[in-house]
């Protein structure tokens, strides 16, 4: 069955569809210059203008036979390849291994094209070879070890390579079973090709989009919900989790721990010897806190010197009693503040554990308070008689 439209008028709309996609990552690439791939992916791009736009005119009217030399093969191989490098790129898989291998394919494909450019038959059965063999390469490195926010759109990207080695794979079936007096490339598939390529860089585009989009929105989400300085969650995130937290255990009545941790002196820190060895010193709070932290717990900067934890199976005052003393034993010590400045850290520990639905959460958070202000008035007392 063969597609209603001339090969003109496909190639016609493919230029206009590059064109325009061109035109939507040019946009994409400039409110996106520090997204890896980005760029490679948009100079793949305007590169595919160039081939399906000057090289179509430059060979208008052509049998298709020899099309410049097998220029629009070798520039579409190139073009596959490059997207690839910029799709690798672009999920983080990348190096200058593969860079130097997609660089070493690349030449010798060419070469084999250029070479081949009069023997229409194999010079096409090598190009849908290694398009094909470039397309499953691209479908793999969209969704390998896709994140789950992005898994989704990276998903719908796939649908993109897979359509074009559906096409590629029926145009190579069609030239091995054509005869020797069979104009090569078939005209149908050749159409259904040119087809498929307008909506691979259409997919492709949206996909591009629809993934930064997701970056972004989640950066933003992080960066309500994450401490700058500690990279730990902050205090809307941490009431987030103890707000769960209380409904799982009344639900299932399983006990937790609150931990509330306070860094003593900071303020002196800060007077003495600058706010950035004060930011030395909860840095320093945060990774030994986010260290001792098991994978249940929960490790939060709740704002200034204050920190927070949360422990899941602590049943009991004495395992309280006992987290409360690990977390001192991980917290406290010297920190090396640059410049040969060494801060003995100190902090105060309150803790509180929940172990009834009657018990609230402002109950909860105002136990752990007054244990940690009866810790810090023991430190003071501590520091005074010396």
């Amino acid at each position: 069955m063969s597609l209603p439209l001339d090969r003109f008028t496909l190639e016609v709309v493919l230029v206009a569809v590059t064109g325009l996609m061109t035109l939507m990552m040019a946009n994409v690439w400039l409110t996106n210059r520090d997204e890896p791939g980005v760029r490679t992916w948009f100079a793949a791009t305007v590169g595919g203008f160039i081939v399906f736009g000057v090289i179509a005119g430059l060979d208008a009217g052509a049998d298709g036979a020899v099309t410049l030399f097998g220029a629009r093969n070798v520039g579409s191989f190139l073009l596959s390849l490059a997207l690839l490098a910029g799709v690798m790129e672009f999920r983080g898989i990348s190096g200058p291994r593969w860079r130097r291998a997609l660089g070493g394919i690349g030449v010798v494909v060419s070469v084999a094209l250029i070479a081949l450019h009069a023997v229409v038959r194999i010079r096409l059965v090598v190009f849908d070879v290694s398009a094909i063999a470039a397309m499953a390469g691209l479908a793999t490195a969209i969704v390998w070890r896709a994140p789950e926010p992005e898994r989704r759109a990276l998903r719908f990207g796939t649908i993109a390579p897979l359509g074009m080695i559906g096409v590629l794979a029926m145009r190579l079936w069609t030239t091995l079973q054509a005869g020797p007096d069979t104009i090569l490339p078939d005209p149908d598939t050749q159409n259904a090709v040119f087809l498929m390529t307008s909506l691979f860089n259409i997919t492709m585009t949206h996909t591009a989009t629809l993934v930064l989009y997701q970056r972004a929105q989640a950066r933003t989400v992080r960066l309500a919900m994450e401490d700058p300085l500690t990279g730990l969650p902050n205090r809307r995130a941490f009431d987030d989790r103890l707000g769960r937290e209380l409904a799982r255990s009344t639900r299932t009545l399983s006990p937790f721990a609150l931990i509330l941790a306070d860094v003593n002196d900071l303020k002196r820190t800060n007077d003495r010897h600058g706010h950035r060895a004060g930011d030395q010193l909860i840095s320093a709070v945060g990774d030994r806190l986010r260290a001792v932290a098991r994978e249940t717990d929960v490790a939060a900067r709740l704002g200034g010197d204050e920190f927070g934890l949360l422990l899941t199976g602590v049943a009991d005052d004495r395992a309280l009693a006992a987290a409360v003393h690990r977390v001192r034993e991980a917290l406290e010590g010297e920190v090396d503040c640059g410049s040969g400045l060494r801060i003995d850290l100190r902090v105060s520990l309150g803790g509180a554990l929940w172990g009834a639905p009657e018990k609230a959460r402002d109950a909860l958070l105002g136990s752990a308070d007054q244990s940690l202000y009866a810790d810090k008035a023991r430190s003071r007392l501590k520091t005074a008689t010396g």
